[in-house]
């Protein structure tokens, strides 16, 4: 999945027992997440990594959520 932004918040809400690569670039947002993750540079992994995702951001924040 690849998503792309220039000035807007963001919000994924992924399974509680799901795993993911997540690469992050952004100018100046930042980025929360009820996951716990290693984090490598830009690149954030869940669980075992499995799918990988792409943002890019100028302007926003990005907030992972666990889907209740």
């Amino acid at each position: 999945m690849e998503i792309e932004s220039v000035n807007a918040d963001l919000t994924l809400v992924m399974p509680a027992d799901t795993s993911f690569s997540l690469h992050w670039e952004s100018v100046s947002g930042h980025i929360s997440s009820d996951f716990a993750y290693q984090q490598s540079g830009n690149t954030y992994t869940v669980g075992n990594g499995g799918r990988a995702i792409e943002i890019e951001s100028v302007n926003g924040n990005l907030m992972l959520s666990k889907k209740q």
